[in-house]
């Protein structure tokens, strides 16, 4: 594709600009979101088709992307739902997001009447370059200007670079990090992501063996399919590839209904699977603080992360997340609670999250 826009691409701010992300994995939805936090765009996201519908009643978006494999409603059902609306949304720009790898995807959306269609896992450049190349130029603003001279600011580059380079990353047996980096603008996003990974990969096996055993009784085939689907693409997403390349077959099973095959390799996969919690468990594994919990600052936390799960702020929801993780509640089922909040930050599981702050709060201020 060619971008018409090479400076708007390198320099991209649009604060004035409204996108949507529809995706039923959090982790795609958390990328893209922290992926476009540098360039102002306000980035709201919906977790199914039906969310999205909901929230195109109350406000105008200048881009849609949204995912094709979705369970209930699928991206274009769900896109041809928007087209039947009468709402201000009803000609929204909208992008199809695949894990598809056909070479004749791009013109099956096209047909369908998607504008564009993006490859996941998301890359960097092209998530900009298909906002450059759609969003109303009008939206574009200057990033303000600084006093450093060209010269200057290439010397700064150049350094970053290095940095980068000499940075070493550790093994991790199936870990590809040049596939992981080149699905990310920085490296904290990644860090960010594979810790998602390693908290979220034990619920994520468990659903997966449960619609398995369900295909042993005879039910459908399709909810396997797209679990096994968002497995693929997360595991690919954080440089997993031979993981991806298992998820991917069993996908490809599931599709042409081989269900021998599901039989013969979902044990091995979920094997595999579950075998990076204790690869990744050394990085991730955080040593509870045993100190007295300050009841204010504890229930301040709570408080502030309910708040911003109402308003899906993902950055504000991994920052308290990350300040939660230090506490160890002595308490009766205090801390299962605690893991099982965390776990739902990373799903964006809202009702979880408003369940469980509650259940805290009122349970902190019974023990102090």
């Amino acid at each position: 594709m060619i971008n018409e826009y090479p400076e708007k691409e390198k320099n991209l701010y649009a604060p004035k600009a409204s996108i949507m992300v529809v995706d039923d994995n959090s982790m795609n939805l958390k990328v893209i979101t922290k992926l476009l936090q540098a360039t102002g765009i306000q980035t709201e996201v919906a977790e199914s088709g039906s969310i999205c519908l909901e929230k195109l009643g109350l406000k105008h978006y200048d881009i849609i992307f949204m995912d094709h494999m979705m369970p209930m409603m699928d991206g274009i059902e769900a896109f041809h739902r928007i087209r039947e609306m009468d709402t201000c949304n009803q000609d929204v720009t909208v992008i199809a997001l695949t894990a598809n790898t056909d070479p004749n995807a791009r013109e099956m959306y096209i047909s369908e009447g998607f504008a564009d269609y993006m490859l996941k896992p998301v890359k960097p450049e092209m998530l900009k370059a298909l906002i450059v190349k759609y969003l109303n130029p009008d939206l574009f603003e200057d990033v303000q200007e600084n006093t450093l001279t060209d010269n200057e600011h290439s010397q700064i580059e150049h350094s970053l670079i290095e940095q980068k380079e000499q940075e070493e990353l550790p093994y991790i047996e199936g870990l590809d990090w040049k596939v992981a980096e080149s699905h990310f603008n920085d490296r904290e996003i990644m860090w960010d992501t594979l810790r998602n990974f390693y908290i979220t990969l034990t619920k994520e096996a468990g659903q997966l063996s449960i619609l398995f055993n369900s295909l042993c009784v005879g039910e459908e085939i399709t909810r396997y399919r797209i679990c096994v689907h968002s497995m693929k693409s997360i595991s690919r997403l954080v440089g997993l590839v031979e993981l991806s390349d298992m998820a991917q077959k069993l996908e490809e099973a599931a599709e042409s209904n081989n269900v021998k095959f599901i039989y013969d390799n979902h044990n091995g996969f979920v094997e595999r699977w579950m075998s990076y919690h204790d690869k990744l468990k050394p990085f991730f594994e955080v040593a509870n603080v045993n100190r007295e919990i300050n009841k204010n600052e504890f229930i301040g936390h709570l408080e502030r992360l309910a708040n911003a799960s109402l308003m899906l702020e993902v950055d504000i929801m991994d920052s308290v997340a990350k300040a939660l993780e230090s506490y160890s509640l002595e308490w009766d089922g205090g801390q299962e609670k605690l893991n099982n909040l965390l776990a739902a930050v990373v799903d964006l599981d809202t009702d979880t999250i408003a369940t469980l702050t509650d259940e805290l709060k009122l349970e902190c201020m019974n023990e102090f």
